[in-house]
């Protein structure tokens, strides 16, 4: 990673994922083996085949070395391949790769972290934001947050309403109280009493901690990665669904990402964008996909058959049977996947810190570099409150999927 190599990291990396694979696959046999399944032999057998060979290979290797260590005549150097095919790769997508991360940056990234105010400039918009723009866009945000609740739509009225003054505001200019009470009141609608006071705890431990400004940015990180993770990932899980030949396909892909040290993954983003967020934020989505993708394929295909054919008998269209029947039915594996999602967007956040990134990540690594242990503890527990505060959230949430739906 130092040498930004990737196809040697991706090399030590994929065998890693190939040892990973194999023992899940064997596992399984192991599984199928025990449960007596026909037309495979007892595990007994496969164990005796398996002693007879080592011991053969065994007492071989001590007539011919190369059992023991393979001659440097006989091995390929493929990570050697893949960074010349990098570099080509590199040096002919670069100046689209350089616009994709401008845009970005100036559009989404930029005005969620720090609000629109900053975003806006004539060098990146080619416009200021004036008290004219400012009251346009708040009147047009207030008139669909509106419509949406007098329809009845009070989630979309609320979804609105908030993702317009995170968009305007973002995370590091949102007054510490508006936000402690949006994450107060979610836990509070999906919840109860007890898991609002605890939200309301976590999140005064990370104010009066002193780690507000770096949780603003981690959480800011996390929150585009799982938006984009929760948008590609649902897509792909939806055809997975509904594709057999789409799932096994993906399904060695997925094992490859789920099971790839994450390191692996911040090389090409850097390569590709060199450091700041947009690398960070490539890297996140990269491993918080999998779960997302998995749980949208897995509640689906478990949708009971009775209520798709009941939907299908009343008259309703394919698009009707999926809002109205299956994503009903499949809304707390939906939840849980998008859980999955957020864990797996915060635990890459001190990796992202090695890509140029802010937040409690780089107090974390600063800690370490001044061995002040207690400024690292404390870094990671507000880690932990967030990630604990959003899982009490989305879990409450899943436990009544109708009545969300409903509402």
């Amino acid at each position: 990673m130092r040498k930004a190599l990737f196809g040697e990291s991706l090399l030590a990396g994929g065998v890693i994922v190939l040892l990973a694979i194999m023992a899940d696959r064997s596992s399984k046999a192991m599984v199928r083996i025990a449960q007596g399944r026909r037309g495979l032999p007892d595990w007994k057998i496969y164990l005796s085949l398996a002693a007879a060979t080592g011991l053969a290979v065994t007492l071989a290797a001590t007539y011919w070395p190369a059992l023991w260590h393979l001659p440097a005549l006989y091995t390929i150097a493929p990570g050697k391949v893949v960074d010349t095919a990098l570099a080509g790769v590199v040096s002919e997508i670069g100046p689209l790769a350089s616009e994709l991360k401008k845009a970005a940056m100036f559009y989404v990234l930029i005005p969620v972290r720090s609000g629109l105010d900053e975003a806006m400039s004539p060098f990146s918009w080619g416009m200021e934001l004036t008290p004219v723009l400012a009251t346009t866009y708040w009147v047009v945000l207030a008139l669909f947050s509106g419509v949406a609740w007098l329809r009845g739509q009070r989630w979309a009225a609320i979804a609105g309403l908030s993702l317009g003054l995170l968009y305007f505001f973002g995370f590091t200019g949102l007054p510490w109280p508006s936000l402690i009470f949006f994450a107060v009141l979610a836990a509070l609608q999906t919840g109860g009493m007890q898991p609002a006071l605890f939200c309301a705890a976590g999140l005064c431990f990370v104010l009066l901690s002193g780690m507000w400004g770096g949780a603003m940015v981690s959480l800011y990180l996390a929150f585009v990665g799982v938006l984009i993770s929760a948008i590609l990932g649902g897509a792909l899980g939806f055809m997975a669904a509904h594709s057999g030949v789409f799932s096994r396909v993906m399904s060695p892909i997925l094992d490859t990402l789920q099971t790839m040290p994450q390191f692996v993954f911040l090389i090409p983003a850097l390569i590709l964008f060199q450091l700041g967020d947009f690398s960070a934020i490539i890297a996140v989505v990269l491993y918080s996909v999998v779960p997302m993708i998995r749980y949208v394929e897995h509640g689906l295909r478990s949708v009971p058959p009775e209520i798709i054919e009941a939907t299908e008998m009343s008259g309703a269209s394919r698009w009707q049977v999926l809002v109205y029947a299956k994503l009903p039915s499949a809304f707390p594996q939906l939840m849980l996947g998008l859980n999955q999602t957020v864990m797996s967007a915060l635990s890459m956040m001190v990796i992202a810190t090695l890509v140029g990134t802010a937040g409690l990540g780089q107090e974390i690594y600063s800690a370490l570099s001044r061995a002040d242990v207690g400024r690292g503890l404390v870094a990671g527990l507000c880690i932990a409150l967030i990630a604990m505060v959003l899982d009490t959230i989305l879990r409450g949430a899943a436990q009544d999927p109708m009545s969300s739906v409903r509402r």
